[in-house]
């Protein structure tokens, strides 16, 4: 039995042909190399595509979804290869499914919703890899993290850490200071949002008000223009307004 494993994180509507072409090459590879065994049967594979996109999975995960029907009696001619699916984003968004594993742990911590959901998962994974037997995982999870964390809380550095009992501590001891800045920064930014929604509501107020002033009440048209415009095409507008002889003068 092979295992193939695709990594992917877009969706690809193709991606079932994709597998059925690598299963191929690879069962010529094995037949070149003269590796088909006593029976000279080609061996099983399990082909296996790993998704961690933020968009949901909808394309087809077998061949036969991709091909039109065929006329009645060629049906068994057609191709037909299906993979198996694993979208990390759906499992973790369904809070029925339990955390009771390390791939159901990190598919959580990929896609956590909070700083404390990290703390929390962090905390099921210092427990589950405490045995010596587990040095190698240890490792890989603490490497794995290494590598997240900047993403996770951008702007932030963070201090070596050696191993992952220390990197959770680590993390909880300044979740809160993490948590209260990120919130300044949100706090700064809906500010910063609301000034500049604000100025752009003063410029279509004026824009609109030239119009009605230059040829009266103006059409739902041109109010769902003025709504929708950017900075530089309500400039625009004000600009053609004193020399315009008509509404598509303005907007033309």
């Amino acid at each position: 039995m092979y295992l193939l494993l695709e990594f992917q994180s877009s969706v690809d509507r193709f991606m079932a042909l994709r597998i059925m072409v690598y299963t191929g090459l690879l069962h010529q590879d094995l037949i070149r190399r003269g590796e088909l065994g006593a029976d000279r049967k080609l061996p099983s594979v399990l082909p296996v595509v790993l998704y961690n996109g933020e968009r949901r999975w909808r394309a087809p995960t077998d061949v036969r979804a991709l091909v039109q029907p065929p006329p009645d009696g060629l049906e068994r001619f057609q191709p037909d290869q299906a993979f198996l699916l694993i979208d990390e984003g759906a499992y973790s968004a369904d809070d029925r499914q339990p955390i009771n594993n390390l791939v159901a742990a990190l598919f959580r911590l990929e896609h956590h919703r909070s700083s404390d959901e990290v703390a929390g998962l962090l905390h099921l994974l210092v427990k589950w890899l405490s045995g010596p037997e587990q040095a190698g995982l240890r490792r890989a999870y603490l490497e794995w993290l290494r590598r997240r964390l900047p993403k996770w809380f951008p702007g932030e550095t963070f201090p070596e850490m050696h191993d992952l009992q220390e990197a959770y501590e680590m993390i909880t001891n300044r979740f809160e200071e993490w948590k209260e800045r990120q919130r300044l920064v949100g706090v700064r930014q809906g500010v910063e949002q609301g000034i500049e929604q604000g100025r752009l509501d003063g410029e279509r107020a004026l824009v609109l008000r030239l119009i009605q002033r230059r040829f009266g009440e103006v059409p739902p048209s041109v109010h769902k223009r003025l709504q929708s415009a950017r900075q530089h095409q309500l400039e625009t507008w004000a600009d053609r307004v004193l020399d315009a002889d008509s509404l598509d003068d303005i907007f033309g």
